[in-house]
């Protein structure tokens, strides 16, 4: 994975940016997310992505070319738990720890935690989570254990203090009624240890949410939408995966309103 350039923080001033969910290396959805959101409005500058992007080589030129044609300057990924780990880690710990990492003309790779703002609001940015369908992947193939968010991890994202916004893959504990239906239900019918290490993952998130008190966190992985509220003010949102409604929608930084984008506008 080539390094163009590295930062240790971002300040960007947008007042709008667009936010979406797990696209995993889907470049014929995102092709058409593109044109659609150039469509709704093309003064947008910055994508942030919530994980599961999945870089492959024949992904990025393509994505390039095509946020170029949307007036699209910068996406901003971190990482999901389905990624090239080897690839990341290698950016992540040993050729530029503590950095984004812009990796292609448009799109920067966030690290674990990474800080930054946007619009004067204080961003945490906290990718990973624990693949529940481990036991049918290959290990060093199409999983990899450094896609779990660790102590580390955690203890870094608390110790840089509060943030109005948070923007995860995993969902912390305490969900949107959407997503915990899902996990009730287990319909994907994954082991039981998997589960008890995604619960491990989700407290963790939960632990650095409670520390941060951010007004809103920002979280992919479920594949499905949903938002609530919460008593002290909090909000979490979650957004769907590529081909699904509540993918994807429009951040106000000013008010943290989330405009989500019509399913059907998607073409």
């Amino acid at each position: 994975m080539k390094i163009f350039e590295t930062v240790d923080t971002v300040e960007l001033t947008d007042e709008r940016v667009w936010v979406a969910g797990d696209w995993h290396g889907n470049i014929s959805w995102v092709r058409r997310l593109f044109r659609t959101m150039s469509r709704v409005d093309g003064s947008i500058e910055t994508v942030l992505q919530l994980g599961d992007f999945w870089p492959h080589g024949a992904m990025i030129p393509e994505l390039d070319r095509r946020a170029r044609q949307a007036g699209i300057k910068r996406i901003l990924f971190v990482p999901g738990n389905h990624e090239p780990w080897p690839q990341l880690i290698q950016l992540e710990e040993a050729l530029a720890p503590g950095k984004a990492v812009r990796i292609s003309e448009t799109v920067w790779f966030l690290p674990r935690p990474f800080r930054f703002t946007i619009a004067g609001l204080r961003v945490l940015a906290l990718g990973g989570a624990s693949s529940v369908d481990a036991a049918f992947r290959t290990q060093g193939v199409d999983w990899w254990p450094e896609e779990r968010i660790n102590g580390t991890h955690e203890a870094l994202a608390i110790g840089t203090g509060s943030a109005e916004i948070m923007l995860t893959h995993e969902s912390p504990l305490s969900s949107v009624p959407e997503v915990q239906q899902i996990l009730d239900d287990n319909p994907g019918e994954y082991p039981a240890a998997e589960r008890e290490i995604s619960q491990g993952q989700r407290e963790r998130v939960e632990r650095i949410w409670d520390a941060v008190s951010p007004k809103l966190l920002l979280h992919g992985h479920m594949h499905i939408y949903g938002e609530r509220t919460f008593d002290d003010g909090r909000r979490i949102i979650s957004l769907a995966s590529d081909e699904t409604a509540g993918h994807a929608g429009l951040l106000n930084m000013s008010t943290l309103e989330f405009e989500l984008l019509d399913h059907a506008s998607i073409r």
